[in-house]
């Protein structure tokens, strides 16, 4: 890949996060955000490539930029927990209140943040440094050192939370950027031997739903108020038990997934 091209699929990507984020700021969709942070998550893998290459870690993105989308995560995860949570009947006053506080706090601090200098600065930062040619090889040596990676995690006993979301990272690592060749760069595309994209896709979606069930652990059982009254207090503590014992389950089902997935990929 030439680097008038690596810079062209640069600026088409971030063009689309400024797009997502004018609208992200309008009402904060729940859809638009997501949207926006799968765009943000596509340009990331894609500089995962490009800083392997160049060995080159100062290229990032801003550190304005990161806040923006952190701020964005953070007001989707208030956002699904108040969907799971409206599933149920069980008195949480207190803490619905808590995480509608939590969005509204998160949106002053986008508000705060955004601004259409934020997202020139990310493109001039990324725009300006001096890229070299990428062979196609290097895409198959992006994958391997990923799937190497989830190799190591899997192999450990006891993973911990981080590395299991260190596992959907490196996952989404592959699967963004062999989207990413197939449209744009089909001269590695092509170089590439079978890739377990479905396994990985399911691999990706079942961890995710675990990180979701775990902030919602997390925040539940470290959640206090003295607006909140018996039957909420015993309503958590319900709902923590049955999030540890789903976590628990999910966690060895995704150990048994990466091994599956690292012996099948050995063969």
């Amino acid at each position: 890949m030439k680097p008038e091209k690596i810079r062209a699929i640069l600026k088409d990507k971030i063009s689309e996060i400024t797009e997502l984020s004018e609208q992200v700021g309008k009402d904060f969709d729940v859809d638009i955000i997501h949207d926006f942070r799968v765009a943000v998550k596509v340009l990331r893998s894609f500089l995962r490539l490009l800083r392997t290459h160049h060995q080159e870690p100062g290229l990032k993105m801003t550190k304005k930029f990161k806040r923006l989308y952190q701020t964005a995560g953070a007001i989707r995860d208030a956002q699904l927990e108040l969907e799971k949570l409206s599933g149920n009947d069980l008195p949480l006053p207190s803490y619905i209140a808590m995480l509608h506080s939590a969005i509204d706090r998160q949106k002053q601090e986008w508000y705060k943040i955004y601004s259409k200098k934020v997202l020139k600065k990310l493109e001039v930062r990324l725009l300006d440094y001096p890229y070299e040619p990428i062979p196609p090889e290097a895409l198959a040596d992006f994958f391997a050192a990923q799937m190497a990676s989830i190799h190591n995690i899997g192999a450990g006993k006891s993973p911990t939370d981080d590395q299991v979301h260190s596992v959907r990272k490196r996952a989404k690592d592959i699967l963004y950027t062999n989207i990413l060749a197939k449209k744009r760069w089909k001269a590695a595309y092509k170089k590439l031997e079978d890739r377990p994209v479905k396994q990985l896709d399911n691999l990706t979606d079942i961890i995710g739903d675990y990180n979701d069930e775990r902030i919602t652990l997390a925040h539940l059982s470290s959640f206090s108020s003295k607006k909140m009254g018996l039957g909420e207090e015993n309503a958590i503590n319900d709902i923590c038990e049955e999030e540890a014992a789903l976590l628990m389950e999910q966690k060895i089902e995704i150990l048994e997934l990466v091994k599956n997935l690292v012996a099948g990929n050995s063969k």
